[in-house]
This record gives C-alpha cells, structure tokens and sequence, in this order.
C-alpha cells in the first residue's frame, strides 16, 4: 500500500512543497546586485532630473501579481523617491483597476498629489491608438484629450457594458481612434451612436469630450509627446510588452522604452533587448528583488518605507504587501530551483546505474 502512495511523483511535490513552505517561513534573506539587463533602468531614473515624467502601463492579472507587481511597487518608490513624476494606465480592464491600488497607495504613502506628481490614465482602450496617440506632437492635435482620457470608464463598467452589449466596444474604438484626429467627428460618432451606448455611458462620454483635456492635468502640460517623457516602460504578465514596440515603432529615435515581466516571458524579451529596441528587461521576482534591495540600501531602508506606510494610515496587510515583497519571494525560489537541480541530479544517476546493470 505504502509503495502505491510514496510514487516517485508524489515524492517529488512533496520535496517541492516543503521547499517552498520552508523558503516561506525560515529567515533566509537573499539580496541580490543590479544585474546587466536590470541596471539601464535604475541608472535613467537614478540620472533623471527632478521633475521628470514617467510613463508606466499595468497590464498584470490576478494570475501574474505575485510575481509583477513588486516590480511596479520597485520602480515606482525609485520614481518617487528621486521626484519623478509617474502617469500609468492599463490596457485592458482588470490590469486598470490593480494599477489604480498601487499607484493611489504609493503616492499617498510619499505625499505625492494626484494630478501633479501623478496621473492614472485608467483603461486606454485600444492600446494600439493610445500609443500613437502620444506619439503625436500633442500640440497638433485638434482634440487636446487624449484616448485614455477619452475612455476613461470604469474598468468593470466597461465590461459589464461590452458584455451586455459587443457592439458597443466596437463604437469606443471609433471614437477613441478617431479623437487624436479630430475630436468634432469623434463627438458626430458620439450623437450617431446615442441610443445603442444607452443615455449614462453616452452622457458621461461627451461630458469628458467636451470638458477634460490635458491641460486639468498639470502634470500633463509640459508634455508634447514621447520626446518629453523620461522613459515609457510595460509591466506585464503576457506579451503585452510587444504592442508598445510594435506601435511606437515610428517614434524609436523618441521613445526610451523597457518591459517588467514574468520570469518565463524573460527569454523572450531579451531578444527586443539584444536588438537596442528596449533598453531594459525586468525579470520577475529576480529582477524586482535587484531594483527592490537597491532602494532600499540607497535611499530608503524596508524600515522607514514601512514606518512611512504605517504614518500614511495603512493596515498590516497592506503594509506586508508592499514592504519586501520581492526579496520575500526569493528564498521559496531559490529552494525550489536547487531542489530541482538536486533532482534531476539524482535521476541522472540513477539512470545511468540501472544502464550499468542491464549490461
């Protein structure tokens, strides 16, 4: 009975999940050096002038968090902490909201004013006319709003609307490609498709049409295009890192670009990297965990940003979150991986004996 249940494969998730259960809770830290492909991105913020401008779009989901947003928590308290102004946002529903709890709980955790110091776009759907959007020089456009001002839903507004009804995603894009063009077409757009978004989302469409432009927003109004920001930079889960190269393709000699992803999206990227189309490539907790130790030792310790958070008013859980939460996965790692390495070891071993006795 004992051998139908100690199977070689329940033997080795079990080795796997006391490594991570141990990496969990024994007080292994593990700090780790600016590696090559990380450090181009903490060198240009490290360089940048006070007051520059940053852009970040969040596009992780529930499945990737654990693993990306430390990355976006890294790079925004090194954006915050040399008084680089961060604007983000989200192409696709989900990610928009997850990016509004990091952005709003960071900026209120260093005392930075939303709209000055900060801007959350929320959802800039479709991703591909936002970015050439914002490749335009934004003093031509005849609309000075841009598309994720444009539709600026309520991320599960959006969905519950596009569920109910498909069509209607199809009219948002209309108008939102259009509005860098010509904002009198896109509100013509607007008034033909009244009746099919229904009377809330149509009035809160044209009320941000014909009042929101980028001057509200003062953190916007030295910005011309891509030119003017710092860096724009993709925190993702899934290949979303791509749209930015592929769209902004037009403004390469403008744009300063780089990606965070999951570490087994990494090889991936590395060739945009390898090809000068990135500057930089974030890997995962590896990659968090150098840009997380490196704040901390130069700038701001684990200490005061959590004593930081606790004067800003957060509850615990929020708190361990945010304070160490890439090095906090690093032991898990690095067991797991050597346990692994152990294994395959010992397999090879044992192959090769059985080899020896069948001869």
């Amino acid at each position: 009975m004992w051998k139908k249940i100690f199977t070689t494969r329940v033997i080795i998730n079990t080795v796997v999940l006391i490594s991570v259960v141990l990496g969990v809770y024994l007080p292994i830290k593990i700090t780790m050096p600016l590696s090559p492909e990380v450090q181009n991105a903490v060198h240009l913020i490290e360089n940048a002038e006070p007051g520059s401008t940053a852009m970040i779009s969040i596009n992780y989901a529930g499945s990737s968090i654990a693993e990306t947003e430390p990355i976006a928590v890294a790079l925004i308290r090194l954006c915050f902490l040399k008084d680089v102004n961060v604007i983000i946002c989200g192409f696709f529903p989900e990610p928009a909201q997850l990016a509004e709890g990091v952005i709003s709980t960071l900026g209120k955790t260093y005392g930075k004013k939303p709209g000055e110091d900060y801007l959350n776009l929320g959802l800039c759907y479709p991703y591909d006319a936002f970015i050439l959007g914002w490749g335009r020089d934004y003093k031509q456009q005849t609309g000075s709003i841009s598309v994720g001002d444009m539709v600026h839903l309520d991320p599960s507004e959006y969905t519950d609307l596009v569920t109910s009804n498909p069509s209607v995603e199809s009219v948002i894009n209309s108008i939102a490609t259009t509005i860098g063009e010509d904002r009198y077409i896109a509100a013509h757009l607007l008034d033909q498709h009244q009746e099919e978004l229904g009377e809330t989302v149509y009035q809160l469409l044209k009320e941000q049409l014909e009042t929101v432009t980028r001057d509200d927003w003062p953190i916007l109004q030295p910005i011309d295009g891509f030119g003017d920001l710092l860096f724009c930079a993709d925190i993702t889960g899934t290949s979303s890192y791509q749209s930015w190269i592929i769209w902004s393709s037009d403004y390469r000699d403008e744009i300063t670009y780089f990606a965070g992803t999951t570490a087994i999206s990494a090889p991936e990227a590395y060739q945009f990297l390898q090809a000068e189309q990135m500057i930089s490539v974030i890997p995962g907790y590896r990659g968090a965990t150098e840009i997380e130790t490196y704040v901390n030792n130069q700038y701001q310790s684990a200490d005061l940003f959590r004593k930081q958070m606790e004067q800003a008013g957060f509850p615990k859980e929020v708190i361990a979150a945010y304070v160490g939460g890439a090095s906090r996965g690093m032991p898990s790692l690095a067991l797991v991986h050597a346990c692994i390495l152990i294994l395959v070891l010992i397999g090879n071993i044992q192959y090769f004996l059985n080899r020896k006795k069948e001869a």
